[in-house]
């Protein structure tokens, strides 16, 4: 099995970094910094959340009930989602993990939501992230992982790697890494340790 290596903690400290949003090419998803740089997005956490998880795009039509021409314009910004569309999709990406902190106010805001790493939120957002990874990789180089939960790590580390470079991430790319390191650490440890930390596997 492939070892996992960690990435070093970033200092506790501000960072005196631009507020723009850099342009990074990603490694393992080419739409992940699509979001990046488009200014005409009408809904850009929406378009956050879909590039974060993976989902296809006949995923996004089969849960809002639309046409994927008719989904894919509501993604460049050039249609309106009707209220129950808007509502069937933040359902989809809500079940997806279950994570907290995830408002349809903020699904539908026209202002992307972002990490700022140099902030003191951010900074405590990525304190948070790089001990959620430890324990995943940890897990996962002890007792194995399967590719695709290896997949899912190598992602968030590089998610956190991201913020410990002072670059900002969407908040729904930090949101699904988080949730995927967490996950994956349930998942992979034995059951018996499981029950023992009373910690649940889903």
């Amino acid at each position: 099995m492939t070892e996992i290596k960690k990435a070093p903690c970033p200092a506790a400290t501000r960072q005196g970094k631009s507020e723009t949003i850099h342009h990074t090419q990603s490694t393992t998803n080419p739409r992940e910094n699509q979001v990046e740089t488009r200014t005409r997005i009408k809904y850009p956490n929406l378009l956050a959340e879909y590039q974060a998880t993976g989902y296809t795009l006949g995923t996004l039509c089969d849960h809002a009930n639309v046409t994927q021409e008719l989904m894919q314009a509501i993604l460049d910004g050039e249609e309106e989602p009707m209220l129950d569309e808007m509502r069937r999709l933040y359902a989809l990406f809500s079940d997806f993990d279950g994570f907290s902190g995830y408002s349809f106010d903020y699904f539908c805001s026209p202002v992307l939501a972002v990490v700022r790493p140099y902030t003191n939120k951010g900074i405590a957002r990525a304190h948070k992230l790089y001990t959620s990874l430890e324990q995943a990789v940890d897990a996962a180089n002890k007792w194995g992982a399967s590719r695709f939960d290896l997949e899912r790590l190598r992602r968030a580390v590089d998610v956190f790697c991201k913020l410990r470079d002072g670059h900002m991430v969407t908040y729904a790319q930090y949101r699904h890494a988080l949730n995927d390191a967490d996950a994956i650490y349930r998942t992979t440890i034995p059951k018996a340790k499981r029950d023992r930390r009373g910690i649940a596997a889903h």
